[in-house]
């Protein structure tokens, strides 16, 4: 295998830098998945994609089958990848790969542009891929409600999914890097700030497309909101 990945210094920062072996599968992933569109077997694998088996990536990243499955999760849960399976693959998408990724043009060398058809058939894979990811999202916010208790906690939750002024789930929320807001994280906010401005700021970042395009961690920034609406 030859060729570079890039690593930011804000890895530090990820929750789980600590956990050497969630950090080191991560790695992994980023040296072993597609650095740009392909073909493979009749599929396309698309940039940021990798076609594997649990057992590949155990005998890979050198851990236990339990260990890699463990740290997927955590991986998932946290928002860097998505999972998929199909017959014979489980498919692992890398989250916002072209953040870790970027690429470079040489000096003088224009990229090949792809067709028309090449476009929307990428176009067609992406929105599938993101309506894939968006299902995810909701089905963990979904457990989250049915492992609760707490009737206020499965209010905002419904809220989040449909139950809100627009009738519908707020997709631009669920699609952040980190879209969840547990139940522990959720009763620290309704300390903090009523719960009605939690709501009304959910709306407003849903619809705010400079900050939806960004898409980090939904928790800090309905924090920060809210914190500004107090100073006003």
């Amino acid at each position: 295998m030859v060729g570079h990945i890039k690593l930011h210094r804000s890895i530090i920062n990820w929750e789980w830098f600590d956990d050497e072996k969630t950090l080191k599968l991560f790695l992994y992933l980023l040296i072993k998945a597609s650095w740009k569109n392909k073909k493979w077997k009749g599929m396309t694998v698309l940039r940021g994609e990798l076609f594997c088996s649990i057992e590949s990536l155990a005998n890979g990243a050198n851990l236990s089958i339990q260990e890699v499955r463990s740290r997927l999760i955590n991986m998932q849960t946290s928002g860097e990848i998505t999972r998929r399976s199909t017959n014979k693959y489980t498919v692992i998408t890398i989250c916002n790969y072209d953040d870790y990724q970027a690429v470079e043009i040489e000096d003088n060398k224009q990229p090949n542009k792809p067709t028309t058809n090449q476009q929307q058939h990428l176009k067609k894979e992406n929105k599938e891929k993101k309506e894939e990811g968006l299902q995810k999202v909701i089905d963990v916010y979904i457990k989250m409600k049915a492992d609760s208790t707490d009737e206020v906690y499965r209010s905002f939750v419904d809220f989040i999914l449909g139950e809100n002024p627009t009738g519908e789930p707020l997709d631009a929320c669920l699609s952040f890097v980190k879209p969840y807001i547990k139940e522990g994280e959720f009763k620290k906010l309704i300390n903090d700030f009523p719960k009605q401005l939690i709501k009304d700021k959910l709306l407003a970042i849903n619809n705010d497309t400079v900050v939806t395009k960004k898409r980090r961690i939904l928790s800090s920034t309905l924090i920060n909101w809210c914190k500004r609406e107090q100073t006003k």
